[in-house]
């Protein structure tokens, strides 16, 4: 089957990476698969590339670009694919027109997180629903919510959660906290609390900074990472001199490889204010590391608190800490729901079964 897979750029967010992985594992399995990007291309390119998927990018303009519908348009036509696949509303705005100009029958659209009814382009997506056969949710929370915005009928959308690749983070590094220790010039006793995510308001950075600061009073040894790029860095580290963690907190920025920080983390915080089906956090939970995080969008589809790990209520620091101190305390308890995290994630929320779904 002729399949392409269309999305805003190939940066290293989480949606970026599920597509490659789903990209992939469709190309393994015999389909016929390309990746093109709206606006940029980005990390993830030379991976596909190298996996033997092609990557073409549109390069949109600012606004609204009609030169971008007439460049999928055509691309479609010459590669005559069956399945148009796009992933979150930029893409879909552009790419289900244009497949529907090409006269390809099938568009799926992926929604990746909540829809923010407050947004302007809401109208767009509501037209572009109109040539959009199925509209697929990571979580049912994520449906739910679309649902009550009647932008599209009901019975066109279903509930695939995310998947990782198992095979990729069942084998933790074996040097991986070595490595670490080592780089960072960490004492051999440090606890790593850490993070890995886009340093954007939804992620709620602050929650976890303040809920350290209240933690690394009486526990000396230990430190925070928050390993990620994006729009909240500067002011972050602003807060963190502000509060004189400058030398417990660290910023490793983004990172292609994050396994070694995983690796190293002893526990794995996502403090987020939105969520779909976070893929930092199914990596985090397929290395058993120790989950606190918040009761919000989609994950607690994924986390039964006390069970694969802590849900906690967003923007509550106070919470937080007590949690991180528990797992501090009790170093066996963290590794139950470690181990509990991992079980889940390899019975439900593969690659494989996305792929099949």
């Amino acid at each position: 089957m002729k399949i392409v897979h269309v999305l805003e750029s190939l940066q290293m967010g989480g949606m970026e990476r599920l597509v490659a992985d789903l990209a992939e594992t469709q190309k393994v399995r015999g389909h016929d698969v390309c990746v093109y990007t709206i606006s940029t291309s980005g990390p993830l390119e030379d991976r596909l590339k190298k996996a033997g998927v092609p990557v073409f990018n549109c390069h949109k303009k600012r606004g609204f670009d009609a030169g971008c519908i007439r460049t999928l348009k055509k691309k479609f036509a010459e590669k005559r694919f069956e399945i148009v696949h796009t992933h979150n509303g930029l893409a879909n705005v552009y790419a289900a027109v244009a497949a529907k100009l090409s006269g390809i029958k099938k568009v799926i659209n992926t929604r990746h997180g909540s829809v923010d009814p407050r947004q302007k382009s809401l109208w767009l997506w509501k037209v572009s629903f109109l040539f959009t056969n199925r509209i697929v949710f990571v979580c049912k929370k994520a449906k739910d919510e679309f649902d009550g915005l009647k932008m599209a009928r009901r019975k066109k959308g279903l509930v695939i959660y995310n998947g990782i690749n198992v095979r990729d983070w069942t084998e933790i590094p074996v040097d991986g906290r070595d490595s670490i220790v080592r780089d960072f010039k960490l004492a051999p006793e440090t606890k790593i609390i850490g993070v890995i995510c886009r340093l954007d308001l939804l992620k709620d950075i602050d929650t976890l900074i303040t809920a350290f600061e209240i933690v690394q009073r009486d526990n000396p040894n230990i430190v925070l990472f928050i390993v990620g790029d994006g729009s909240q860095k500067s002011r972050l580290q602003e807060m963190v001199k502000t509060l004189r963690l400058t030398e417990k907190v660290v910023f490793p920025g983004e990172r292609k490889d994050v396994k070694p920080f995983l690796a190293a983390m002893d526990i794995f915080v996502l403090p987020s204010l939105a969520e779909g089906i976070s893929i930092a956090l199914l990596e985090a939970m397929a290395f058993k590391r120790p989950i606190i995080t918040t009761n919000v969008g989609g994950t607690p589809e994924l986390i039964t608190d006390e069970a694969q790990g802590r849900l906690i209520s967003a923007k509550d620091p106070q919470t937080l800490a007590t949690c991180i101190k528990e797992y501090l305390a009790n170093p066996s308890l963290a590794a139950m729901l470690g181990e509990n995290a991992h079980q889940r994630v390899v019975s439900h929320f593969t690659t494989e079964r996305m792929a099949d779904d």
